[in-house]
């Protein structure tokens, strides 16, 4: 029974050091969620002009050392100026996370392979995967309330299906105010 045990907490330590990676939980005070991470959040903060007006783009990166598989996890977020998106148009919602999504797949240089709506709780959003010839993105978009969220994991293609993707994308939780 002893020798079960040290075996089982042999392995498990073995894992953890062959995988390389001790996932944590990584709140954000500012953009009032939680999610799960490979390693410490990186956070950076930039203002754009948008066609929606100026925006406080934030963003939270963990960039593996390790480049074969998931090479970055990514988190932006923005406040929308008001009446932008008015609370109860899902259309509008949607219409806004397809852009998004348009453009997240035009900045990698790649195609949609697929989308599907989403929703957290009642707040809606949109899930989908694009490819180019050097990477393959995991993507989860969402409005809630007056602000946008667009969580990513960048994989390059022959590891891109692998179960930390969506560790790390369904992790996302909002926290209470």
């Amino acid at each position: 029974m002893i020798s079960r045990f040290f075996y089982t907490l042999t392995l498990i330590f073995v894992l953890t050091i062959a995988n390389g990676q001790e996932w944590k939980i990584f709140n954000s005070e500012e953009g009032e969620f939680s999610v799960m991470s490979p390693g410490m959040m990186e956070k950076k903060r930039a203002f754009l002009t948008t066609e929606i007006g100026e925006i406080e783009l934030n963003t939270l990166y963990y960039h593996q050392t390790d480049t074969s598989g998931n090479f970055l996890y990514l988190i932006n977020f923005y406040e929308l100026p008001e009446e932008t998106i008015p609370p109860d148009s899902t259309d509008l919602a949607m219409e806004f996370l397809l852009n998004t999504m348009d453009q997240a797949v035009s900045d990698i240089g790649g195609d949609v392979q697929y989308n599907k709506e989403i929703s957290l709780g009642k707040h809606p959003g949109l899930l989908w995967r694009s490819k180019s010839e050097k990477q393959i993105v995991k993507s989860r978009a969402y409005v809630i309330n007056n602000k946008f969220y667009m969580l990513q994991v960048f994989s390059i293609p022959r590891k891109s299906l692998n179960n930390d993707v969506d560790r790390f994308l369904e992790s996302f939780t909002l926290r209470p105010s």
